[in-house]
């Protein structure tokens, strides 16, 4: 579905546009649905956390089949279909009168947000030549994970001005504004999908599961700092505007992204996932044992330097692996992956903060990020060689 060597054509940069619109209204809410329910309900930190993090519950058993749908019918009409439910689903957010309906919205909204997010990215990649592929995932993932940092901190700048209400009705109000940009894509029909034996590989890519092992291991951390950054701040007690944390972040993905998308190109996918990690645990040792003012910044600097290296390297290696009629099933098992990682995160974040710290929260979290490293580099790394060769010949 490439029309030529350019990467940002026209159908590329509106996939972007809706889907940093698609996000930035679902990470808008993502640091104060927590503060929400506590506030409004009376709901304890655990619970609260068990609310924020439940969507990740419908997302990870909704996503092989969004990739399995996603490879079996037309990308584009399946992408507008999906982004609308989910747009519908935040009446839930102006509707709710309890604690039950908030969780219920959260479940729900799981559930599409993995349909769309599958969708849109595979369909993005249909639209970029794949000789620039690397790269192009690397732009496109910033786009959304941009949304993933602003977002947040909009919302929390946003929380001291408006009511709860406003807020959830300006979520809706980029959603609907995504679906209408998404409806210009244009793309060239698809060759009839081929009906092949019912696998498991047509849900789940086995061959990239230890590759996958280190997104989960590494977005523990990614999945705790966005739901519990300001709560860890009020706790050290150090005077830092903890919306701050997410422009440092969105800055420093932003630089990843404009240096290694030509080293992706060249194949480097290993080196710049090894930067990336080293990056993530030298900045979390900062975070967590010397923040202060100054090393504020520059910790959260460099986490989104680390995040930004680390994720479009992976989800490249991953897409590598099939053909082009398996990219919704490749790009489906890295989303478990990352889900996994930051929804567990989320989960256990509100219980271990109750029981030990917030602080607790993200040395757990680095201590996953250091296990990443060594599973990458002692298992990992050459399991990966051995799939990517077998998959390079079948595919050519």
């Amino acid at each position: 579905m490439e029309s030529n060597q350019q990467l940002f054509n026209k159908n590329f940069i509106i996939i972007g546009v809706a889907s940093f619109l698609m996000f930035f209204s679902f990470y808008i809410l993502m640091p104060i649905i927590a503060m929400y329910v506590i506030e409004e309900f009376g709901a304890s930190a655990s619970v609260a956390g068990v609310v924020t993090s439940a969507y990740i519950i419908t997302s990870l058993l909704a996503r092989p089949f969004s990739g399995y749908l996603v490879d079996k019918y037309d990308r584009k009409k399946f992408y507008l279909l999906s982004f609308t439910l989910f747009t519908s689903l935040f009446l839930g957010y102006i509707l709710a009168s309890s604690i039950l309906m908030v969780f219920i919205t959260r479940v729900l909204l799981g559930a599409m947000f993995s349909m769309v997010t599958t969708s849109s990215s595979t369909l993005a990649i249909d639209v970029m030549p794949s000789k620039r592929r690397a790269e192009g995932i690397g732009y496109y993932g910033a786009t959304t994970v941009l949304a993933m940092a602003v977002g947040p901190m909009t919302g929390l700048y946003l929380m001291d001005i408006f009511s709860y209400d406003i807020l959830f009705k300006i979520a809706m109000a980029s959603c609907i504004l995504g679906v209408g940009i998404a409806m210009f894509i244009k793309t060239k029909p698809r060759p009839k999908a081929i009906h092949e034996p019912f696998s498991l590989d047509r849900f789940y890519l086995k061959s990239a599961t230890s590759i996958a092992l280190v997104v989960a291991l590494l977005y523990f951390m990614y999945g705790s700092l966005m739901v519990y950054i300001s709560l860890y701040v009020k706790e050290c007690n150090i005077d830092i505007n903890a919306g701050s944390f997410f422009l440092f972040l969105a800055v420093g993905i932003i630089i990843s992204r404009v240096f290694s998308g030509k080293y992706l190109n060249k194949g480097m996918h290993s080196t710049i996932l090894q930067i990336g990690i080293i990056s993530i645990i030298f900045a979390s040792t900062m975070f967590i044992f010397f923040l202060n003012p100054i090393t504020f910044p520059i910790s959260s600097l460099l986490i989104g330097i680390g995040f930004g290296c680390a994720t479009p390297s992976i989800q490249s290696m991953i897409i590598d692996l099939v053909p082009a009629n398996k990219r919704g099933t490749a790009n489906s098992t890295y989303f478990i992956a990352l889900d996994l990682g930051s929804g567990i995160g989320m989960l256990l974040g509100g219980v271990i903060a109750e029981h030990f710290s917030y602080k607790a929260i993200y040395i757990i979290a680095l201590i996953l990020a250091v296990i990443a490293l060594l599973v990458y580099n002692l298992y990992s790394h050459k399991d990966y060689q051995k799939k990517y060769a077998i998959a390079k010949r079948s595919i050519d």
